[in-house]
């Protein structure tokens, strides 16, 4: 993974944990244990 530009530090941060909370959020679990 890349880690040259800013948008890819975003990507990392923002957008990746996004879609993995989301894709966790569908199964009703998530790493740090927290529930919507």
């Amino acid at each position: 993974m890349l880690r040259e530009l800013p948008e890819d530090g975003l990507w990392v941060h923002v957008r990746a944990p996004a879609k993995l909370n989301l894709f966790l959020g569908v199964r009703g679990t998530r790493p740090d244990g927290y529930h919507e």
